[in-house]
């Protein structure tokens, strides 16, 4: 009985204090008094905000959309100009390189053909004519030609509308049917053509080649710009027609 008494008496101890108060109000206390809300001080327009920001930061605008599609529009087009005009250099470059090999073939061609060019007489008179803009002579053909006899050579300076051309007509002598036509060079500026005379102690580069009891010494062609045909000078090793014997004074070609 003690036990139970003093154990009543702890547990009414252990109760929190009520707060002071009777009367009506006393049923309607609510026991122990609910926590405190903090966020009710909070004022209603932060959140609304906070709110707001998340709402923005979750995607783009309109305007950002459109700047960003328009810097893609200029990097593309940035690309697409950069990418033409390498192409367009490639191409060019490797026209250029074909060019230049095509000069080199013809200039090799050229060569050859004034290299074997012959003192052939015709009458009294040797058939080499040389003018500035033109050249006469009968030589051994290219092997391209197909014909292995004495062939007629003309190479001849055009006129076009971007600087001048030099066109080679072939025309065998046997057979005069057989002729062929090509242009060795195109858009060349101021192609010339000059004759060396070193017959006597001064050698002298003749625009035209008067002498026609002898071949040039050497047949020059040049232009205005070496880097588009660089200067071609061929030797002559006959120059003179196995009948011709030359004179002790005059030197010059004496029919025997």
């Amino acid at each position: 009985m003690d036990n139970h008494h003093s154990r009543c008496i702890q547990s009414r101890n252990m109760e929190p204090p009520r707060p002071a108060g009777g009367g009506a109000n006393r049923g309607l206390e609510r026991w122990p008094p609910p926590p405190l809300n903090h966020n009710r001080h909070k004022a209603p327009w932060k959140d609304g905000a906070i709110m707001s920001r998340l709402t923005l930061s979750d995607g783009y605008t309109l305007v950002e959309l459109v700047v960003v599609m328009l810097l893609l529009g200029l990097l593309a087009l940035a690309c697409e100009s950069g990418l033409h005009f390498g192409c367009q250099v490639w191409s060019r470059a490797v026209s250029s390189f074909g060019k230049q090999d095509q000069l080199v073939i013809n200039q090799s061609i050229l060569r050859s053909l004034l290299a074997h060019a012959l003192p052939r007489l015709k009458g009294n008179v040797v058939t080499f004519t040389g003018e500035t803009t033109e050249i006469r002579f009968d030589g051994a053909p290219p092997q391209a030609f197909q014909d292995g006899g004495t062939a007629h050579v003309v190479l001849r300076i055009l006129k076009t509308r971007r600087g001048t051309a030099l066109a080679l007509d072939l025309r065998s002598i046997a057979d005069p049917q057989h002729a062929k036509h090509a242009i060795l060079a195109t858009d060349v500026d101021l192609l010339h053509m000059s004759y060396l005379d070193a017959s006597s102690q001064t050698q002298t580069w003749l625009s035209h080649w008067r002498d026609r009891n002898r071949l040039p010494d050497a047949v020059r062609i040049e232009s205005g710009d070496p880097r588009v045909f660089p200067t071609l000078i061929v030797h002559l090793p006959i120059v003179e027609s196995a009948s011709c014997r030359p004179d002790p004074v005059t030197m010059a070609c004496r029919k025997i």
